[in-house]
């Protein structure tokens, strides 16, 4: 039987006043700094202080009490992200608009994958949030550590109403690459959400695109075994079902290490239609 003390943790490291603050309680929060203040400072398993917690929330009372309390406006998580990256992630746009206004330097803040708040908006999905940081002047061709845009990250989660407004924010997004030569359309293909691929594809992204491996989009929606995305893929374009990569490997062979059976039998069924349409075609030339 263990002892409940205000000090106890849950297993993710976080004490009374974590909770506190990330269920936006200001009352409980006043109370624990004041009976407690050394929580103020105290860090979970992840190095997020209460006032992380705070931020994700978006209950921008309770964060500012903390900042009043003398909590470090600056201070990172493990991963290196700021109040307003966090803030960013879970789309608060009041929390948001309250950081900016109070530290503008935080909007050019990069954590330890070089994501800026703007990429954990495009992650988010929300378009207020990552708009109100591009009118701020937050960098709209800010990279990651690999090289991705804000189109890459926003293909890579799915976020189709980010996807759109990036891409009338400047379409020359559609065409960049990252460190291995993969467009948003990869990222997109990878992810499994159709509509953003067919957004992305109608808006001039090139279906024929390939990475650094050679890797085409139906190359990377098997490696997740996306199922939806592959039959799209397919019916669309189907001589992409015979496509190898640099090391001559077909869909089919990347679908078979995902251990997808269904996609698997899919593109194998699939290919053998294909190349009986093509031989037949050929007969009658």
């Amino acid at each position: 039987m263990h002892d409940i003390t205000p000090w106890c943790k849950t297993v993710k490291g976080e004490t009374l006043l974590h909770r506190a603050c990330i269920n936006g309680q200001l009352k409980r929060t006043r109370y624990l700094i004041e009976t407690y203040p050394e929580m103020l400072h105290m860090v979970d398993n992840f190095k997020r202080t209460p006032a992380h917690h705070a931020a994700v929330r978006g209950n921008v009372s309770v964060l500012q009490y903390l900042i009043e309390q003398g909590t470090n406006p600056w201070c990172r998580t493990s991963e290196e992200e700021t109040f307003l990256h966090t803030a960013c992630i879970e789309g608060e746009l009041d929390m948001t608009k309250y950081l900016v206004g109070m530290y503008p330097k935080m909007l050019y803040d990069m954590d330890r994958n070089k994501y800026t708040p703007a990429h954990h908006a495009a992650v988010s999905g929300s378009v207020d949030v990552l708009r109100y940081l591009i009118d701020h002047c937050a960098d709209p061709w800010c990279l990651t550590a690999e090289g991705e845009t804000l189109l890459h990250i926003a293909c890579l989660y799915g976020q189709l109403e980010i996807a759109e407004y990036l891409v009338q924010l400047d379409p020359q997004m559609l065409h960049e690459v990252d460190n291995s030569n993969s467009t948003p359309a990869h990222h997109a293909a990878a992810n499994g959400n159709v509509a953003v691929l067919r957004y992305i594809l109608n808006s001039g992204a090139n279906p024929w695109c390939r990475t650094s491996e050679e890797e085409t989009l139906l190359h990377r929606s098997c490696i997740k075994g996306e199922l939806e995305m592959i039959k799209y893929l397919v019916e669309t374009y189907p001589k992409m079902l015979h496509e190898r990569d640099k090391s001559k490997n077909t869909p089919a062979h990347y679908a078979a290490e995902s251990g997808n059976v269904a996609v698997l039998t899919y593109l194998i069924d699939s290919g053998i239609r294909h190349l009986s349409k093509t031989l037949c075609c050929t007969e009658h030339a």
